[in-house]
């Protein structure tokens, strides 16, 4: 549930907005229960606008900006590895090929994050920037590694 970006109300009983991708996994989910030999039901409600759902919204932008935040931790680390990696001067082209594949991961994963993010969390933009950052530090090591191997212009 959590991985479709609902939010937990209390025990079972989970809440998302109303979108065609959500109520697919939904669907989904519940035939899985179902197929397990449990219960579950899928309602469509509306919460009248007020305190009670920008207080649903507010909990949805928490937790996007905590996955925003692990997201971004997780690329300060990457920019480390990467400086540490420059710094030991390991250009070479296994070493690019693993940088390449952390970066696909983290992009991936940023994708499912925003996927997530019904109602614009305020680390999102912290979140792209990081990854652009995590990009630049791999494009300037692959640079690099063009360069030691004499692959510039091929």
């Amino acid at each position: 549930m959590r991985g479709a970006g609902a939010l937990n109300l209390h025990a079972g009983v989970w809440v998302l907005p109303s979108r065609a991708a959500q109520e697919a996994e939904m669907r989904s989910v519940q035939a899985d229960v179902r197929a397990a030999g449990g219960d579950a039901v899928l309602l469509a409600a509306d919460v009248v606008e007020g305190p009670d759902a920008e207080s649903l919204r507010g909990r949805f932008r928490t937790d996007r900006d905590q996955e925003y935040a692990e997201f971004c931790a997780r690329c300060a680390e990457f920019v480390a590895d990467v400086d540490k990696e420059t710094a030991k001067r390991k250009f070479t082209s296994a070493e690019s090929e693993e940088i390449e594949n952390d970066l696909g991961k983290l992009d991936a994963w940023l994708g499912k994050i925003r996927g997530r993010d019904f109602f614009g969390a305020s680390l999102g933009a912290a979140a792209r920037e990081a990854l652009a950052a995590c990009q630049g530090a791999a494009g300037a090591f692959t640079g690099r590694v063009y360069d030691q191997e004499g692959l510039h212009g091929e």
